[in-house]
């Protein structure tokens, strides 16, 4: 790809971004342990709790409409409003809000603050509007812990000319937890592991665990609130009652 892309949970078009830079979160000293837990009982709270600091919001430019897309709610990366996202998880899964779309594939591509390259693939659209999660495969470079990256998700709306390309993009940073929050994970049930992650302040581990939940148990009313909760905390209320997707869908490399 010749473009450099803009990282931002909502879609932006080429031409106004064309000449911005991002600068570089990778520094060690930037990366502090998230808020710690409290030492009282667990309380099932999906108010996820955002970690005090982010990535650049770059606001210049418009919301840009394609013609391969269709819909009020646009593309949208479900990201904190911070727009970066801790994980705990050497090769966490990501989650794209989709709307109707004529395209019948996507880009997955995970760079790191070099802007190199880490992983790359190919996703496969069936033009259905929904939440779509992307795991990474064990063949997937680890990512390092309090390391930076950038992920985006490009829209490929015309398979000839990628400048025609809708895309969303956001950071990503894995936390090592500390002590008592490892105790804490291995105690919790499953049904705890989201409040967990969320009073913790570890977004991508939040919804990767809500999301297991609610594909195991696609009746439960009070999953489908909590998710519905958790979006609406960090600003994703536009897309808290899209469909969630049944599957995950493992990202094939689509590069050497």
């Amino acid at each position: 790809m010749a473009y450099q892309p803009f990282f931002h949970r909502s879609v932006f078009s080429l031409a106004a971004i064309a000449a911005l830079t991002i600068p570089n979160l990778a520094s060690p000293a930037a990366a502090q342990q998230p808020s710690q837990l409290r030492s009282a009982p667990i309380k099932l709270s999906l108010n996820f709790k955002v970690p005090k600091r982010g990535a650049p919001t770059i606001t210049a430019g418009g919301a840009s409409r394609s013609f391969c897309l269709a819909g009020r709610t646009p593309l949208t990366i479900l990201t904190p409003n911070t727009n970066l996202g801790l994980t705990t998880s050497a090769r966490p899964s990501f989650f794209v809000y989709v709307p109707k779309t004529a395209a019948r594939s996507a880009e997955f591509v995970l760079k790191d603050s070099s802007d190199e390259d880490v992983y790359r693939a190919t996703v496969p659209l069936n033009g259905t509007p929904g939440v779509i999660s992307l795991s990474l495969p064990e063949t997937a470079p680890a990512l390092q812990v309090n390391k930076s990256y950038r992920w985006f998700f490009s829209m490929v709306c015309r398979p000839g000319d990628r400048l025609e390309d809708v895309f969303v993009g956001a950071w990503v940073q894995r936390i090592q937890p500390d002590a008592s929050l490892t105790r804490a994970i291995k105690r919790a049930t499953p049904r705890e592991l989201p409040a967990l992650y969320a009073e913790a302040g570890y977004w991508y581990d939040t919804l990767t665990t809500l999301a297991d939940l609610r594909r195991n148990n696609p009746d439960d009313k009070a999953l489908a609130q909590d998710w519905q909760k958790l979006l609406q905390s960090v600003g994703l209320t536009q897309v808290s009652n899209a469909p969630l997707g049944s599957q995950q869908l493992l990202l094939s490399n689509s590069q050497k």
